[in-house]
């Protein structure tokens, strides 16, 4: 009884009970935060890798995107051999054309270069004949280039996704890949007449580049307008797009005196910009023959605009009670070099003495002066220098079109795939890990199931991009985007073409599964077969 009287009365042991139970909790609540722990550590490693699956699928398919357009420039650069030829062809005709018109004006003289001019045609002739079927031959090995890439990349890009996602950084992931599931890049058969135009464009960037240094700068703008104008008109008949021949007429802007007298380009022949006018003989001799030449075409609808010198003078003058006309000069204006669309003349224009024409303009001087005293302002034109004549050439092009349906052709971006065609989604899986590692997330979810299958999953997105948004540039390239849902109303599996639709369906049915709810991660079981098989 005392022994029992004893041990009621006695607190000893009391704290054992209380550190027992909080010792427990402590021990829960450390379970608890590794797990939350290792369940956010684990979810970053999968969304790592889910970027890094979205990135790299991307990445691959700008770099296919950059070797189609490089296959592009590639073609219109052999095309462009083709176009220079039948252009130097069209040129020559036109050389011959001008030498034959020179041959009349200068009675007989320039008929010697006549012979040269012909033979030089009859070869250029020959060779284009010749390398024409070479060409197309290269062109047809690069559209099949092109063709293979635009299939093999995804092929590629997926493999790469899948190899990414097996890496031993992203453990404890199993299994990634990439979506669309290997769907050909979205590019299409482009026009011909597009290629045939940037060859076209490419010839006349190498003539201008090929000119002479020396060559004077006159004769650099006119052979530069001539090649470009007989590119442009004479390519689009040449490569299909116009059913016409180019027009058998050529206009160009005609420099007088230099066309006559080359000399005049010289340096000295020039007139001076700060002086407004001629500083040397040469100058004036010059300046003699562009104002005999130019002011008779002055009234014609060919004229284009002269280089004038101008000087404005201004003073009041009125009679003073003697009779006499009184002056007092304003301003005295100095000699300025302009170019005017007109005839300033008005028709009335004479070369030859101090000034080719001159105008007054009167009005009424104002206050300060005597009654009826009248403002005059003068306006001279000293000089006539040049001018710009647009002159016309009979031209009679030679040469059959090419047929478009008949030659290979570059490729060019589907429009009707965007913007879903540019986009790439990401997902990986991860494994179960080991049980105590999965045991303390499970403790972290406090024993939900939900949180083993959010664990799992990691999905991204990523675009494969251009600034020109066409394939004649290589500048396409890869970003991180935020995730979205197909723009299909069909989900993941509606969205599927091309050779692996049927794999690709398979994969997406579960992937729509997924996201709607239905099984989880459990709905995911068997994407490692269909993405490595």
């Amino acid at each position: 009884m005392k022994m029992t009287s004893r041990l009621m009365k006695s607190d000893s042991g009391a704290v054992m009970v209380m550190a027992t139970f909080v010792a427990v909790f402590m021990v829960a609540l450390v379970y608890h935060v590794a797990g939350v722990g290792h369940a956010a550590i684990e979810q970053q490693v999968v969304q790592d890798a889910a970027d890094s699956v979205a990135y790299s699928s991307a990445a691959a398919k700008a770099r296919g995107m950059n070797i189609i357009a490089l296959i592009n420039l590639v073609m219109a650069a052999v095309m462009s051999i083709l176009v220079a030829l039948r252009v130097l062809q069209a040129i020559l005709t036109v050389a011959i054309v001008v030498v034959g018109v020179a041959c009349v004006v200068t009675q007989g003289a320039a008929c010697g270069a006549m012979v040269p001019l012909g033979k030089a045609l009859d070869k250029v002739m020959d060779i284009a004949d010749d390398v024409e079927p070479r060409i197309k031959d290269v062109l047809e090995g690069l559209e099949k280039a092109s063709n293979a890439v635009s299939k093999t990349v995804p092929v590629l890009a997926e493999a790469e996704a899948v190899y990414i996602s097996t890496r031993a950084v992203y453990d404890p992931v199993e299994i990634g890949f990439a979506w669309p599931i290997m769907d050909e890049l979205p590019v299409k058969e482009g026009s011909f007449e597009e290629l045939c135009e940037r060859a076209g464009e490419n010839v006349v960037v190498a003539c201008t580049f090929l000119l002479p240094g020396d060559l004077p700068e006159f004769a650099q703008d006119t052979v530069g307008e001539l090649v470009g104008g007989v590119a442009g008109s004479f390519t689009s008949f040449f490569c299909g797009g116009s059913d016409s021949p180019p027009a058998d007429e050529m206009t160009r802007d005609v420099a007088y005196p230099l066309n006559d007298h080359p000399e005049c380009d010289d340096s000295s022949g020039r007139p001076n910009e700060w002086s407004g006018g001629c500083d040397t003989a040469l100058c004036d001799t010059c300046s003699a023959w562009g104002c005999t030449a130019c002011i008779g075409k002055q009234e014609s609808n060919r004229y284009g605009e002269g280089l004038w010198t101008r000087r404005k003078d201004v003073w009041v003058e009125w009679v003073d009670s003697s009779g006499q006309i009184s002056k007092s000069i304003e301003s005295t204006g100095a000699k300025e070099l302009v170019w005017i669309d007109d005839d300033p003349c008005e028709g009335g224009g004479v070369c030859g003495g101090e000034v080719v024409c001159f105008i007054e303009d009167n009005e009424d001087a104002g206050s300060g002066y005597p009654d009826g005293a009248q403002r005059v302002t003068r306006t001279e034109y000293p000089a006539l220098h040049s001018c710009l004549i647009e002159e016309t050439l009979e031209v009679e092009v030679q040469g059959e079109p090419l047929d478009p349906d008949d030659w290979p052709k570059p490729k060019a971006l589907d429009d009707e795939q965007l913007p879903e065609g540019l986009r790439v989604r990401g997902f990986v899986i991860a494994g179960t890990g080991y049980e105590g590692r999965m045991r303390k997330v499970g403790i972290a979810g406090s024993g939900h199931d939900d949180v083993d299958a959010v664990g799992r999953i990691g999905f991204a997105a990523a675009d494969f991009t251009s600034g020109d948004m066409d394939l004649w540039h290589m500048s396409w390239r890869s970003r991180l985007i935020r995730f979205r849902m197909p723009s299909s109303d069909e989900g993941f599996a509606g969205s599927c073409d091309g050779e692996f639709s049927s794999e690709c369906q398979s994969v997406g049915s579960q992937t729509d599964t997924f996201f709607d709810g239905g099984g989880g991660a459990n709905g995911l079981t068997g994407l490692e077969g269909l993405v490595l098989h």
